[in-house]
């Protein structure tokens, strides 16, 4: 477990995109550390806040209806 745990670090760390988790309120629990190299931010800047502030004003509708399509997709497989 550790080594595939030291193995999935490794690829957070050096893929060139940002890694985001939420929960299914859209509060940030996760961001990747290349959110400091892309964006200028902090990911403990942004643990505990809506993923939707994050977001570029323009994508904001998408994002949100994308998020609440995948809460539905969840919810009908439980």
């Amino acid at each position: 477990i550790r080594r595939n745990e030291a193995m999935l670090q490794a690829m957070i760390a050096n893929i060139n995109d940002v890694i985001t988790i939420v929960d299914e309120h859209g509060i940030i629990n996760y961001k990747s550390s290349n959110v400091t190299k892309l964006f200028g931010w902090m990911p403990e800047d942004l643990i505990g806040r809506s993923y939707i502030e994050t977001a570029h004003p323009e994508d904001r509708g998408m994002l949100e209806k994308e998020f609440n399509m995948l809460l539905l997709e969840e919810s009908a497989q439980t």
